[in-house]
């Protein structure tokens, strides 16, 4: 497994700021502090990785939104459409 997809799979579960914390404080632990490079290399790389994640949540939260106003609207114009069938 690449690494986004398993950041995907646990940031599912756990939600994003948790897994974050989770993933640093496990680099912190794993990249001792005499390899400043490459613990900083691991840091924007996760940087990136928890960016895309939170990009990809927040366009489908849009899509979401926007899925969710075409159906109420939708309902809205049924109701309006019966209530004058009705001759309320």
């Amino acid at each position: 497994m690449v690494l986004w997809e398993l950041t995907l799979a646990i940031a599912y579960v756990l939600g994003l700021r948790r897994t974050y914390r989770l993933v640093l404080r496990l680099q912190r632990r794993l990249i001792g502090p005499n390899h400043l490079k490459i613990r900083d290399f691991a840091y924007r790389r996760t940087k990136d990785v928890f960016t895309m994640a939170l990009n990809v949540h927040k366009e489908i939260q849009r899509r979401d939104i926007s899925v969710g106003k075409n159906i109420g609207n939708r309902i809205l114009r049924m109701l309006d459409r019966m209530r004058r069938q009705a001759n309320i």
